[in-house]
């Protein structure tokens, strides 16, 4: 609760297996579940993809004074944070990106990297690697830039093709009501 009108309340990101039955599985985390705080006064989970190995990726904002970050959670099947992620499980930063971000999609790409769509000044996808750093190879420096919208418009939804290229979905809420569809090759050009 609430202290005072000053204090801040911090709300972490909350994962939680449950088995087939609906029931806790008590072996994931700690009694089923496994709350991450990244040191903000808002994490909330925007976006999740489970790998074929099990491992959970999860993005989410960031708020802290001046704006937000997006960062991502790695975490392990057993629900530990992936300490051969980013050193530590979590990775807060993307540069070139602008001072306030937005989480909006995520999707693991066949080698186990994934793709995070991110808006701020402008759109952004962001290749990230399985080790927690950005692709150089993708982009410019593991962020490609997205034309799209323009100012006032938002970012909806990132997916994959199977033959690697990548579509993300966007509009513009006012008017002139438009909607976007932009496709960037697999190595974000």
């Amino acid at each position: 609760s609430q202290g005072d009108n000053n204090a801040e309340v911090a709300q972490d990101c909350w994962f939680m297996r449950l088995n087939a039955d609906g029931s806790v599985d008590a072996s994931f985390g700690q009694n089923g579940s496994r709350v991450v705080s990244l040191g903000a006064t808002s994490d909330l989970v925007n976006s999740i993809a489970i790998g074929t190995d099990g491992y959970i990726n999860a993005v989410a904002p960031r708020t802290v004074q001046g704006g937000q970050r997006v960062c991502i959670i790695r975490l392990t099947p057993s629900g530990a944070l992936d300490t051969g992620f980013n050193s530590g499980g979590t990775f807060c930063e993307m540069a070139g990106t602008g001072n306030t971000h937005s989480a909006v999609g995520l999707v693991l790409r066949d080698d186990g990297s994934m793709l995070v769509a991110l808006q701020s000044t402008g759109y952004y996808v962001a290749a990230v690697r399985t080790d927690g750093t950005l692709d150089p190879a993708f982009g410019n420096n593991g962020l490609a830039t997205v034309p799209m919208i323009g100012a006032g418009g938002i970012f909806r939804s990132i997916d994959q093709l199977p033959d690697g290229r990548i579509v993300v979905m966007g509009y513009r809420p006012s008017a002139p009501f438009e909607f976007h569809l932009t496709r960037l090759l697999a190595n974000g050009s």
